[in-house]
């Protein structure tokens, strides 16, 4: 898991933002393969389901023409809102950006790769976005459910709801 979702996750686990209630997640990258950029949405959405911590309510998901652009749009059961922008289009190849805003009942806290000032640490190199993502098998067939259900909320212009 990368760093900056380490720390996320530990502000989270201090209850130093109390409750979240919305996150947003953007990455613009360069990718060289499709399944690429389907562990780029897995590692993302590993993240942010452990940031909401509260199952999934509904998924509305977009793509632009080429499969590279992506706007996922879930809500989860306890209300709280997020938005995922993965950007893996021609123009973002050689480089990346990052960014991450996770609101909580008790503050906010941004991450944003490009800002000298934000978090940083020596292995945010120049080139593309590598996706630190590891999974349980167990864990890899709910977020290769999840994608699945995204890529038909798109194909079929829907909404997508979970449980009952």
């Amino acid at each position: 898991m990368k760093m900056e979702h380490q720390a996320i996750l530990q502000q989270i686990q201090m209850d130093q933002l109390g409750s979240v209630t919305f996150s947003r997640y953007d990455l613009a990258t360069g990718i060289e393969t499709q399944a690429q950029l389907e562990l780029m949405l897995k590692e993302a959405l590993q993240f942010l389901l452990l940031c909401h911590q509260s199952p999934l309510e509904t998924v509305y998901g977009s793509y632009e023409a080429e499969h590279h652009i992506y706007l996922i749009t879930m809500q989860f059961k306890n209300q709280s809102l997020c938005n995922l922008f993965i950007d893996a289009s021609d123009a973002n190849q050689q480089n990346y950006q990052k960014q991450i805003e996770i609101v909580g009942t008790k503050g906010l806290y941004q991450y944003n790769s490009a800002d000298r000032r934000g978090f940083s640490s020596n292995f945010i190199l120049p080139g593309n976005y590598q996706v630190d993502y590891q999974e349980a098998s167990l864990e890899n067939i709910g977020l290769s459910n999840l994608v699945f259900q995204i890529k038909e909320s798109i194909k079929n212009n829907e909404t997508i709801t979970f449980g009952g």
